[in-house]
């Protein structure tokens, strides 16, 4: 995986986790609270500037009631556009 392409897909995490998020109807402040991150980390997350190490990625899958696979939803798009 080249940088482009880590790129992109902190920005197809960060959609994802966003749109989750705001589905659930839970703040970036409370999602935080009940993960036990500090929101900056979310908002960094969301805006594709950061990647969570695996464990915090499944707490936060788990805190939204979702799937990892959703939060990751659309990966795919990277390989094929090689």
């Amino acid at each position: 995986m080249n940088k482009f392409q880590e790129d992109d897909l902190k920005k197809i995490f960060g959609t994802n986790l966003k749109t989750i998020r705001e589905k659930r109807g839970i703040s970036q402040a409370k999602l935080a609270k009940i993960v036990g991150f500090d929101r900056a980390l979310i908002v960094k997350a969301e805006k594709g500037q950061r990647v969570l190490r695996l464990a915090n990625f499944l707490t936060v899958a788990h805190a939204l009631n979702t799937t990892p696979e959703q939060l990751l939803d659309g990966w795919q798009k990277i390989f094929e556009e090689e």
